[in-house]
This record gives C-alpha cells, sequence and structure tokens, in this order.
C-alpha cells in the first residue's frame, strides 16, 4: 500500500492536488516502459529488459511505491548477477502489481 500522506505532505511537502499530474505522469511512463520490457521479453533480450528494469526501480523507489520497488529490484539484481531471469513470468508479476497500484493511485485522487 501507498503511503500517499507520507509522500505527499511530509516528503514533497506538497498538496494531493498539485502532485495528483506527477502521479498521472508515473502511470504514463510506468506504461511506457512495461511496454518496452514486454519487446524485450518476446524477443529475450535480457540486457534491454535489465535497463528498463533499472529504469522502473528507480522510478518506483523515488515515489515510494514499495510493492512496486520489491520485486523490480529483485528481478534487476538477477539480471545484475548475470544470471538468466524468466523475463515472461517477470514481466506477467509487474503487469499484475502495477495494475494494483495504478488502481490505489486512481482510487486514491478520486476520493
Amino acid at each position: 500500500m501507498i503511503d500517499f500522506d507520507k509522500f505527499i505532505v511530509d516528503e514533497m511537502d506538497a498538496t494531493k492536488e498539485e502532485i495528483e499530474p506527477l502521479y498521472k505522469i508515473y502511470i504514463g511512463e510506468m506504461e511506457d516502459m512495461i511496454m518496452q520490457l514486454s519487446e524485450a521479453s518476446q524477443t529475450e533480450d535480457q540486457d534491454k529488459f535489465k535497463r528498463i528494469i533499472h529504469n522502473v526501480k528507480g522510478i518506483n523507489a523515488n515515489m515510494r511505491i514499495d510493492d512496486l520497488t520489491n520485486p523490480v529490484t529483485k528481478m534487476y539484481k538477477v539480471l545484475l548477477e548475470g544470471q538468466s531471469l524468466d523475463l515472461s513470468l517477470s514481466l506477467q508479476t509487474l503487469q499484475t502489481e502495477f495494475s494494483k497500484v495504478k488502481t490505489e493511485i486512481h482510487d486514491y485522487f478520486a476520493s
């Protein structure tokens, strides 16, 4: 679960209304990166997948979205160590978690 109040008020010193555009940008960027990850998965390009996963990790860490940061960090570590990763399964995990996060963001800003 995202602690919106802690991130928005404590860390960003902003209001809900001021920060909402940032979350809209986040969702768009994540959707783009998931599409790129899907392409890398289809071609089994682990190097490309690793580069994109690194960006996904950073964006989610910066936004304090631990539900995505934690699994993505594990994926990145496996790839960084040169081990093989099931890209299709990893992508599916990421898509599932992102769907939950996106719903949580929409629900928060709709209330």
